[in-house]
């Protein structure tokens, strides 16, 4: 059995949680790598050639499974390039621990996912887009009213788990389905959302005329004077 074959018919629930768990752990590191060499909106710009490129070894893939990974990688490091632009931007100061700290809490219910669904995959995906949902809130407001990276960083973190947590409700039980063609699917939707919200933020809600956004602050308020937003 070819490791392609492995991972569609054997291991789809573990290959999801390992790829959504990859796309967290990478997300920090070329989070602060971007913010630390990059002015302005530049890592935005990098961020969408990235996803752009991620297209043909999408298309390609189709004959040749193991491209969806390159495709996946792409739009995974291009989020952290998208999201560098809001930090650069507001010049932000980034701990390299703030953001390894901020990641855990999507991934404990990146691990309770691929646990509960060993169980029952329609009460554990409710449970869990529940408990997603929840932090997802959390993080806005903490944001909102105390600013700070560490509620900033979660709250991405929040939203690219969202759509690996779709991955697993359209491609667990289904092997007629490519679970890296679904996985890679969902690094497109991860970015394209991410992106969303960057601009919104930069643009100050400029971007939907008419409504009104709160300021957040990016930076402590304890280490730096308000960075509005």
């Amino acid at each position: 059995m070819s490791i392609i074959n492995f991972i569609n018919y054997r291991a789809r629930n573990f290959t999801v949680f390992g790829f959504s768990l990859i796309s967290l752990i990478i997300f920090p590191f070329i989070t602060i790598i971007a913010t630390a060499t990059l002015k302005q909106y530049y890592g935005l710009i990098i961020g969408i050639v990235l996803m752009i490129a991620a297209i043909p070894f999408h298309c390609i893939a189709k004959k040749h499974n193991a491209l969806y990974v390159i495709s996946f990688l792409l739009n995974t490091i291009a989020n952290g390039f998208s999201l560098s632009a809001l930090y650069t931007s507001k010049k932000t100061n980034l701990i390299f621990d703030d953001l390894l700290l901020a990641i855990i809490p999507s991934a404990i219910i990146l691990l309770l996912t691929y646990l509960l669904l060993r169980k029952s995959k329609k009460i554990a995906l409710t449970i869990i887009v529940i408990l997603n949902t929840l932090l997802t809130i959390a993080f806005t407001i903490f944001w909102i009213i105390r600013g700070g990276v560490f509620y900033s960083f979660g709250f991405f973190c929040s939203l690219i788990l969202l759509f690996y947590l779709c991955v697993f409700g359209v491609t667990v039980n289904h092997n007629e389905r490519s679970v890296l063609r679904d996985i890679s699917f969902g690094s497109f939707g991860a970015f394209v959302i991410l992106t969303i919200v960057v601009l919104f933020i930069i643009s100050e809600g400029e971007i939907i005329d008419g409504l009104d956004v709160p300021d957040i602050d990016l930076n402590s308020r304890k280490n730096k004077p308000k960075s509005q937003i």
